[in-house]
């Protein structure tokens, strides 16, 4: 069985103030008795199945400050317990703070092909606002450090709608990335989580924060900027040359399985899913009494397997796919949803194209509630 894995690291120097992922500051005993564990779900999912892993994605939390020892020892365990495609397309999360040479030799060796680097401003003032530990002169430093090192295959995070930020703000970083050449720029509006930072800080001082005019501006104005320079949006807030996509990203939203391993990571599998327990040291103690570490666990039913087809594959350039979904599913959307798609596309929110429905720019900006109506 094909598959694609993911490995989550859920440990920070220190929470953003954007962020609502699992992550906490850990001891280095903890961090170590953490990887024990990984290695333990990956051996007892190698008896349960026979994986062949088509993409590895490594996450956070912030992979980059795990010692390079810890790496060398994930990668093997890897290759140890599963099968795998000839060279899969092999990811990493990095924090430019955390960036080294020691780092970056660890990841060629180990076959890691492909760099995700959270920069998210090249604006001193709201990186300081944003919680982040990367100055723009660390920034610059480990970029540089990238390129000089030949990782050609690596991808940027850049956050809009950042309290203080400004189009203006906005359209420098853009400018400063595209210097760099990344092979892959992903582009995040700011999503107000409750349980972060921002998320109090939004209560007291809302017009802080861009208004929602403001933040559809800098999407429409990353979009003409990025394809200017060829930078073609593949997915809602992803951009690559052809041939850069991020192929596991894509593996989630053409709806194949994946294996998620660590602490609060998820996996859907022939049509089930399952979710890890969101807390290292129960993950640790499952584990350490040879138990899988899951919260819960459903079936996914036919209602909700057309709900994801449509919703993620909106997000996706190409489209929904109406022939697919009526051969996979028994829906006719055009006949089901006959008003709705007739009024989104005399609003310009969506076209409909060789049998394919896709959103315009302008449908982006309201993709949730497109969506909604049509599922």
């Amino acid at each position: 069985m094909e598959i694609s894995l993911y490995i989550h690291i859920p440990f920070c120097k220190r929470k953003c103030n954007y962020c609502d992922f699992y992550s906490i500051v850990a001891s280095e005993n903890l961090i170590s008795r953490y990887i024990d564990s990984l290695i333990q779900e990956m051996k007892i999912y190698s008896r349960k199945y026979d994986f062949k892993i088509n993409t590895i994605y490594i996450g956070g939390g912030t992979p980059s400050i795990l010692n390079p020892e810890y790496i060398r020892i994930i990668v093997k365990n890897i290759r140890k317990y599963f099968k795998s495609i000839p060279e899969p397309e092999f990811t990493i999360e990095a924090n430019p703070e955390s960036v080294n040479k020691e780092f970056l030799e660890t990841l060629k060796k180990c076959g890691v092909n492909r760099l995700s680097m959270g920069i998210q401003s090249f604006n001193d003032k709201l990186l300081k606002i944003a919680g982040r530990l990367a100055s723009r002169e660390i920034i610059d430093e480990k970029i540089n450090l990238v390129k000089k090192m030949n990782f050609i295959n690596w991808s940027a995070d850049l956050i809009y709608g950042l309290p203080y930020q400004h189009l203006k703000d906005f359209e420098y970083d853009l400018d400063t990335i595209i210097n760099y050449n990344p092979s892959h720029i992903s582009l995040y509006a700011l999503t107000i989580e409750k349980g972060t930072n921002f998320f109090s800080l939004y209560r007291e001082k809302q017009e802080i924060f861009p208004s929602d005019d403001e933040v559809s501006e800098m999407y429409f104005l990353a979009n003409e900027f990025l394809e200017k320079n060829k930078y073609y949006r593949y997915e809602i807030s992803n951009f690559a040359p052809k041939g850069y996509e991020c192929k596991h990203n894509l593996a989630y939203w053409n709806l194949r399985d994946y294996l998620g391993l660590g602490a609060s990571s998820v996996s859907t599998i022939n049509s089930t899913r399952w979710k890890n327990v969101s807390d290292v040291n129960k993950y640790i103690k499952y584990l350490k009494e040879n138990k899988l570490p899951l919260s819960n666990m459903t079936k996914l039913t036919k209602k909700e397997k057309i709900q994801e087809f449509i919703m993620l594959q909106l997000r996706l350039r190409k489209g929904l796919d109406l022939k697919i979904l009526k051969q996979q599913y028994e829906i006719d959307l055009l006949k089901q949803k006959f008003s709705e798609i007739e009024e989104f596309i005399k609003a310009g929110l969506i076209k409909l194209q060789k049998n394919r429905i896709f959103l315009t720019i302008k449908g982006i900006i309201v993709s949730n509630s497109v969506i909604s109506a049509l599922i």
